[in-house]
């Protein structure tokens, strides 16, 4: 549970922060939209099953249509973001599936300065055999697992991206539990509190002081001994404004206690770091990194310590090709109740867009997945090819 000296911690800061603020404008999007899209691929997969020594190949289809609506007044706006993919593979038909997410959102501006947001997400996604729950012993499962994740969030934000002060807070609920072989998943079903808060002040120019306090609470359902309290705490500095870059870093400190003496409390040091750097219109970089504690995602882990590393790069070759390229690094220590092993997992992939007209175009993509574990069954390589299609209504 949030103690008192935690929940008057959030109070104290929350004050604090509002009482500095300036009268400035609150931003709201601007203009009604409705896109769709509708993307299909064709591809090949040379280890399905994630597998250390029996690499299997299987080709595959997939069909994704994309929606977003947005209707905006001079105080309200609402949105609708909703997408779907369909998924269907050769030689493992039994791994048919389908992914959705749902994303409807509510602002309503209160004055010229404030701001209340309403924000919902509902999703469902297959988790592949030798991911996961089965990482390491895909061959234990006929077909993957299916996960369910909702989650509910009031917002109030003060200021605007131009104020001299801006505060942001904002409470919600997420819930996330298994679907499938419900005798062994149900102890990972999670319902978690949140609170969180950000608070930028201008100092110079275009330099903010930066300060977020989050306190998250999870509480494990059908296994109360994984049940705990996570406190973050940062502070730092971002340079927002400038259109060629944008850097933002914070430091700070994060702590997780559990409900019940089986596990041991455990603290780290903290960081968020993001950069986006543009030097010309055509040429956009993308950096972010931040370590964080992550909740128990086995059967019989309690929690991860997550450090994560990503890198995109775009680059519009001509008028009629994009380059795309991503990689991204989770070095992740697994904790036990009585050891610690370590998983690192590497992403990586590039593709070529081909611009056929404003509405239509041609995308060649690699993918790569890699595990190093200290469990040597858990390790494998991935890797995938596809051509896919994208028409934009």
């Amino acid at each position: 549970m949030i103690t008192k000296q935690q929940a008057f911690f959030l109070g104290s800061f929350l004050l604090s922060a509002f009482c500095s603020m300036a009268q400035q404008t609150s931003d709201l999007p601007q203009g009604n939209q409705f896109n769709l899209s509708l993307s299909s691929e064709f591809g090949t997969v040379d280890n399905f099953l994630f597998d250390n020594s029996d690499e299997q190949r299987t080709n595959y289809w997939s069909l994704s249509p994309e929606l977003y609506l947005q209707f905006v007044t001079d105080k309200q706006l609402f949105s609708f973001d909703a997408k779907t993919q369909l998924n269907k593979f050769s030689d493992f038909e039994q791994d048919d599936h389908s992914n959705i997410w749902l994303a409807p959102r509510y602002l309503y501006r209160l004055t010229d300065n404030k701001t209340l947001s309403i924000k919902a997400s509902h999703q469902q996604t297959y988790e592949y055999r030798g991911t996961g729950l089965s990482l390491g012993d895909a061959q234990s499962l006929n077909k993957g697992d299916e996960k369910q994740q909702s989650s509910f969030s009031l917002g109030y934000s003060y200021g605007s991206s131009y104020s001299t002060a801006q505060l942001a807070v904002e409470l919600g609920a997420v819930q996330s539990k298994y679907q499938t072989r419900r005798h062994v998943t149900n102890q990972l079903d999670q319902d978690k509190l949140f609170a969180n808060a950000t608070f930028d002040y201008q100092l110079a120019g275009g330099t903010f002081l930066s300060s977020a306090l989050e306190i998250q609470q999870i509480a494990f359902e059908h296994q109360p001994i994984y049940d705990n309290t996570k406190l973050t705490a940062l502070i730092g500095m971002k340079w927002p404004k400038s259109v060629v870059s944008q850097f933002s870093l914070l430091l700070g400190y994060q702590k997780i206690r559990f409900e019940q003496p089986l596990f041991d409390d455990d603290s780290a040091f903290k960081w968020r770091i993001s950069w986006r750097w543009s030097p010309a219109e055509s040429t956009n970089v993308t950096l972010a990194s931040e370590r964080d504690f992550a909740a128990a995602n086995r059967l019989n882990d309690s929690y991860r310590l997550v450090d994560k590393h990503v890198m995109k790069f775009t680059q519009q070759l001509s008028d009629y090709f994009l380059l795309s390229a991503n990689v991204g690094v989770n070095q992740e220590e697994v904790v036990y109740p009585d050891k610690r092993k370590s998983e690192n997992y590497l992403r990586a992939g590039i593709s070529v867009d081909y611009l056929m007209s404003d509405r239509v175009s041609l995308i060649l993509n690699y993918q790569l997945s890699d595990l190093n574990a200290d469990d040597m069954l858990f390790e494998y390589q991935r890797n995938s090819v596809s051509l896919g299609i994208k028409i934009t209504i």
